[in-house]
């Protein structure tokens, strides 16, 4: 009762900040410029979104691959799509996609450890390849201008700077984690006391054998992989498409908006929407994402209505389209989840062996 109250008033605090955004815009404006919209550029974007999440699945099923363990194609494409709508409209800090990957992976006869070590995997190279992409365009468009119009700009590309330059201590960090296996293990032994310390003040004494299980598995996955690299090169490919087609939905919905952008901007809105997205407390980051976007293309010249316009349908095309085509499953997946946490203790989020795999 209580989980449900806090996630409805998250809820009608999302609405209630994607209505003043709306407030600050020119109704008539916005109502001219959804008329106008160009539908073969909102089919690209939406075709976008589906190829980009679609690649989270086959990414994750090449690292199984890796780590021994096989799965159909297709199998991997619905689990990931499931369990990446879940962590997004289920704020909690990445948990909930945790969770689901390893509840339905779970159900394939994958043990927990690889499941997890799996996500871990996905999400280094994922932000390793994103951090990478985000110097790039950062060195590239150094000394040019960021706005539709060709005009002088710095307001933009000091944000992508910025931007760039803080995620660059992530890449060294995620950079040094692969290679140095010491580096590794201390930051993973620090990790855990501190989190075993943390569960005992909450009153979750299980989590110090869980994240030291977690971590051994994430250890061993990884120096699995790195025995392999040319092996891995399948994955990485995936995950560039993945960050690619995402980049490109944004793209397209700026395109359909008739505001185009040059792929510097397009980062650089990806980017700020990302980070919003992750820091967000409210459900799926309604409302918070959206004034994110509106404001950092606002800043490259772009009209705050014509800015509002594609933060909206890029919330339409990149997350209540794969919402709707995942819905049925999620909804299946996750009373289903809180049943098998019930049976199997408070400590446990996984599934109850006896059940057979879907």
């Amino acid at each position: 009762m209580r989980r449900r109250l806090v996630w409805l008033l998250g809820l009608l605090g999302a609405v209630a900040l994607l209505a003043l955004l709306l407030r600050f815009s020119d109704f008539g404006e916005l109502q001219r410029r959804i008329r106008e919209l160009d539908p073969t550029w909102v089919l690209a974007a939406s075709i976008c979104a589906i190829v980009s999440y679609s690649c989270i699945g086959l990414c994750q099923r090449e690292l199984l691959v890796l780590l021994g363990h096989e799965l159909p194609r297709k199998t991997m494409v619905r689990i990931g799509l499931v369990s990446t709508v879940i962590n997004r409209h289920v704020r909690s800090g990445g948990a909930s996609g945790l969770a689901s990957l390893t509840w339905l992976l779970r159900r394939h006869d994958v043990p927990a450890p690889v499941a997890l070590s799996t996500m871990a995997a996905f999400g280094m190279l994922s932000n390793a390849l994103f951090t990478l992409l985000l110097l790039v365009t950062a060195a590239v468009s150094s000394g040019r201008a960021l706005g539709p119009e060709g005009a002088a700009t710095a307001s933009p590309r000091l944000v992508l700077v910025l931007v760039a330059a803080s995620t660059s201590a992530s890449l060294i960090f995620l950079c040094v984690t692969l290679v140095s296996r010491r580096f590794r293990r201390r930051w993973m032994s620090a990790a855990t006391r501190v989190l075993a310390w943390l569960g005992e003040r909450v009153g979750r004494p299980g989590w110090k054998e869980r994240f030291e299980e977690y971590f051994e598995g994430l250890d061993q996955a990884l120096q699995r992989l790195l025995a392999r690299p040319r092996a891995t090169l399948p994955a990485w490919g995936w995950a560039a498409l993945r960050i690619t087609s995402s980049v490109a939905c944004l793209a397209c919905c700026l395109r359909a908006i008739g505001q185009p952008l040059p792929v510097s901007g397009a980062v650089l809105t990806h980017a700020v929407a990302k980070f919003a997205g992750v820091s967000a407390f409210l459900p799926a980051g309604l409302g918070w994402v959206e004034g994110s976007m509106a404001g950092v293309l606002v800043l490259q010249d772009v009209p705050y209505e014509a800015g509002l316009l594609t933060a909206l349908l890029h919330r339409a095309v990149y997350h209540l389209l794969p919402a709707a085509i995942a819905l049925p499953a999620a909804l299946s997946v996750l009373p289903r989840m809180r049943a098998a946490a019930s049976a199997k203790g408070p400590e446990s989020g996984e599934a109850p062996k006896d059940q057979p795999p879907s």
